[in-house]
């Protein structure tokens, strides 16, 4: 079932807010970092968000300016994955992503309630609404706020242990 268009993007706007919350209650970003190389840094999921949501932008434009389209089943292509890399700090992978965020959303609302029926096919969903797809924006968010999340525990986990031991040095 498809949340009402209102109280979807009230919810992405939001996302980085959510985000803004979590660093400010984890000051030390530098913390934010799994040992395990396979796993993300909190600026990667930062980055992540920030780049995808251009990608997604791109996407709603198009079902809106024509019904009945092809879109792609990946959002990132090969050669995208090798960017992932960054060297902002989570701060300002923060930043740009709010500003990201905040032409998604101009755009969005500038839309007239029928263009959010406009239909476009995905080789995964199959023929799929543009609101189908802003809401599956909004579970992506969710699901990288999790991930953040998680990475955040990790790292709390190991502090008191850090402070032990410069307490002991």
């Amino acid at each position: 079932m498809l949340m009402p268009i209102i109280s979807l993007l009230q919810r992405l706007q939001q996302t980085p807010q959510t985000l803004g919350l979590f660093l400010s209650n984890y000051p030390n970003t530098d913390r934010l970092d799994n040992a395990d190389n396979e796993e993300w840094h909190i600026n990667d999921v930062l980055f992540h968000l920030g780049y995808a949501e251009e990608k997604f932008l791109a996407r709603f434009k198009k079902m809106a300016s024509q019904n009945n389209t092809l879109i792609h089943l990946a959002i990132f292509t090969a050669e995208d994955q090798t960017i992932l890399k960054s060297d902002q700090t989570a701060e300002q992978l923060l930043a740009d992503f709010t500003r990201r965020r905040e032409k998604t959303i101009q755009f969005l609302k500038s839309l007239p309630p029928e263009k959010w029926k406009n239909i476009a096919y995905h080789p995964s969903y199959g023929q799929a609404s543009l609101h189908f797809h802003v809401q599956n924006m909004f579970s992506h968010d969710r699901e990288h706020i999790n991930q953040a999340q998680k990475i955040a525990d990790k790292s709390q986990q190991v502090q008191p242990t850090e402070q032990a031991e410069s307490a002991v040095l």
